[in-house]
């Protein structure tokens, strides 16, 4: 039995220490200079360690360093994504219940519509899909996401009815129910919060909201639509969503013009509890429309270090987190207001973009676009042999809709030495946070 270095193993020097990382198993070793010169001797005959640092080989093969020749290790990551795509075991629906909404973002992506508002026939193919869907014996868990335009919008009239069903029927069935919800906040009142606490019996609702800037910046961007200025609203709305125990994730739109302005943020939220604190967390994403100067991540860099030594959670994304994108499931399903279905919620919800319909009896009928997109989720051959490839997966089923490839280049267009600064970052970011073994 032959064994040779993997694919997904690569050597990298992070402030002089050396590591052995794999993209695929996620392990990450520190090796000394001396083990490091063994494994570069031995590289091409690695069994040879078995008489001279046993304990090292063991280690090496057990961790998949180094593995069997004949093993075919793309098709391994290949598999191992299409099981967990095609698991039957959880389902997540995100529902527009409109397309309207109370505010108008200069970065919204969305056509609002006035007219765009579920019916009650849509209504009622939801309650059915989801009577449906519970009753199967393989589903453990539901998780339902409100999204839009506003969904607070329709809150009495189709949400809460699609979560009463919800609840009812996972009781019914002994299925795990969770619950959150994509809103600007505005709407938010002690009787909605109360309501959502009746349905967190299998977890806390978890909201996901937006300020853009302070006070005075926010203001600027959601004071339209002839709503008056919303910060203080939306931040005392916030407050009472946390001290209720409901999850919040505070979502800071942020650009090269805003983002010194968080600072003043902080202390909008210095009154909170640590107990408090533990239901609320921070995450800065870049407004892509905006253009960013030479220094923006310095910028951010301190700010988020300003909101943790303020003791607050600031959720950082790891660099090449590893994860499918949600549209590559085939239980993940976008329910639009008027029963079309669609897969990303990234991108306008156009008739001529839906990927299925949601028949009145509660059934899923996907078409042509839905099969093309889920025959793209293979990679391009030049990806077979990337080291990145577990990590990257050659970008989302969204953008190969969008997008052709020449099948010898990146379809990221990453060069070699980006790829491995890339990998730098990432476990920079993890040697921040995690022990090693």
């Amino acid at each position: 039995m032959n064994y040779s270095q993997s694919l997904f193993t690569v050597r990298i020097v992070i402030n002089s220490k050396i590591y052995l990382y794999n993209t695929f198993t996620d392990r990450l070793i520190a090796i000394s200079v001396e083990v490091d010169k063994l494994i570069t001797q031995y590289k091409a005959n690695i069994l040879a360690l078995k008489d001279i640092h046993p304990s090292l080989l063991n280690t090496l093969i057990q961790e998949n360093f180094f593995v069997e020749n004949k093993k075919d290790e793309w098709k391994e990551v290949f598999s191992k994504w299409e099981t967990e795509d095609n698991s039957q075991e959880k389902l997540s629906l995100i529902i527009n219940p409109t397309l309207d909404c109370n505010m108008r973002c200069w970065y919204c992506y969305e056509q609002h519509n006035k007219a765009a508002y579920m019916s009650d026939k849509t209504l009622q193919s939801i309650k059915n899909l989801i009577e449906r869907q519970t009753s199967n014996p393989i589903l453990k868990g539901l998780n339902i996401d409100f999204f839009g335009g506003e969904p607070l919008l329709c809150y009495k009239k189709q949400v809460k009815p699609i979560l009463e069903k919800a609840y009812v029927e996972c009781q019914k069935q002994n299925k795990q129910l969770y619950v959150s919800f994509t809103t600007n906040g505005y709407l938010l009142s002690q009787k909605i919060v109360d309501d959502l606490n009746k349905f967190s019996y299998w977890g806390k609702v978890r909201l996901q909201i937006t300020l853009d800037g302070n006070e005075n910046l926010h203001n600027k961007v959601k004071s339209s639509g002839g709503i008056q200025p919303t910060y203080k609203k939306i931040v005392s709305n916030i407050m009472m969503c946390v001290r209720n125990n409901i999850k919040v994730l505070v979502r800071f739109n942020h650009t090269d013009e805003n983002i010194d302005s968080y600072y003043d943020v902080i202390e909008d939220f210095a009154e909170l509890t640590q107990n408090e604190r533990d239901n609320i967390s921070f995450a800065f994403h870049k407004v892509w429309q905006a253009a960013d100067s030479a220094n923006l991540k310095e910028k951010l860099k301190r700010v988020i270090k300003a909101f943790e030594d303020a003791n607050f959670n600031v959720e950082i994304s790891e660099p090449l987190r590893g994860t499918r994108c949600y549209a590559d499931r085939q239980n993940f399903i976008v329910i639009n207001y008027n029963g079309d279905l669609y897969k990303c919620t990234a991108r306008e919800f156009a008739p001529n973009k839906r990927e299925g319909i949601l028949t009145d009896n509660g059934e899923i009928h996907w078409n042509n676009k839905f099969k093309k997109r889920m025959s793209l989720k293979e990679c391009l051959p030049v990806c077979h042999r990337c080291v990145l490839y577990p990590l990257c997966h050659d970008g989302c089923t969204q953008n190969k809709l969008e997008a052709s490839y020449q099948n010898d280049e990146c379809p990221r267009k990453y060069t070699e030495e980006q790829k491995i600064k890339l990998l730098e970052e990432k476990l920079e970011h993890r040697l921040k946070n995690f022990k090693l073994d």
